[in-house]
């Protein structure tokens, strides 16, 4: 196929694609509807090693995926959740906070999920703050000088529509139904092999070459059979009008010539004129 035949099947088929990328979008915009309504909150919290030695700022950086990991550890879930008072459970509020490392700032970013608007930042900063408390506990261990320490660089932030978020949704279900469309469009395409066009046998016959074109008749309707049938019966009427009156002028003319051919004949003999028209 050419470039024009892929544009023609795009036009041709085009409702299809408007169609399936309507029908998308709208499924999509209704599962934004029932979707619940999650608030993010975020905190950054800065490793510092004691010294500005290569050695300890390379130890810093590397421990930043085990800090990760710390941060979620199962003693420090429940410290939260007493002191908060949270009814749920250790998985449940782990399962909603998410931590990543910012290796190159040397940041530990904090990301809490909650259904309520105020209740994520409050779990944000409690959590960070069981963390460097226990992280400081821990380095009490070893000299000042070999410590990375850890701190809050910066408190939660306040919590910001994490999901639904209805347009991007909206439009990623638009763009798939286009995309879906438009295999649809080019499926219905491959799978029609009737003949439209002279282009059609020309491609999908070769060696056969059109010789001429059979008009399309419309089908004729039982208005159009009563309303021929008149025009008939009109251009009867009319005919047979034309016919007697050509009828009667060459009788008129007949009698007429007759007439004037007896007043020349017997014009001088009013009696025989006479006795002539009776």
């Amino acid at each position: 196929m050419q470039i024009r035949d892929y544009v023609s099947v795009l036009i041709k088929r085009g409702w299809i694609i408007i169609l399936v990328a309507a029908m998308t979008a709208a499924g999509a915009y209704i599962y934004t509807r029932f979707e619940p309504t999650i608030y993010r909150s975020s905190i950054k919290l800065l490793v510092v090693p004691a010294r500005s030695d290569y050695g300890l700022t390379l130890a810093a950086g590397n421990l930043l995926r085990q800090y990760s990991v710390q941060v979620t550890a199962r003693d420090l879930i429940v410290r939260v959740m007493d002191e908060l008072r949270l009814d749920t459970s250790v998985e449940s509020l782990k399962g909603n906070i998410t931590v990543s490392s910012i290796p190159e700032d040397y940041i530990l970013l904090i990301d809490v999920y909650d259904r309520d608007a105020d209740q994520a930042p409050r779990i944000a900063d409690t959590l960070a703050k069981v963390f460097v408390e226990a992280h400081a506990l821990r380095q009490k261990e070893i000299a000042r000088s070999d410590r990375v320490e850890i701190s809050v660089y910066e408190p939660a932030s306040p919590s910001a529509l994490d999901s639904p978020k209805t347009r991007t949704t909206v439009l990623a279900g638009g763009v798939l139904g286009i995309l879906l469309g438009v295999v649809i469009a080019f499926g219905l395409e491959y799978l029609d092999d009737s003949l439209k066009n002279t282009q059609d046998v020309e491609r999908f016959v070769p060696g056969l070459t059109v010789l001429a074109l059979v008009p399309t008749i419309n089908p004729v309707t039982l208005a159009d059979r009563e309303t021929g049938a008149a025009e008939v019966k009109a251009g009867v009427s009319t005919m047979r009008e034309g016919i007697g009156g050509k009828v009667e002028g060459g009788v008129g003319r007949a009698t007429s010539g007759a007439q004037r051919a007896r007043r020349r004949i017997f014009g001088s003999k009013p009696s025989n004129d006479a006795s002539f028209d009776d």
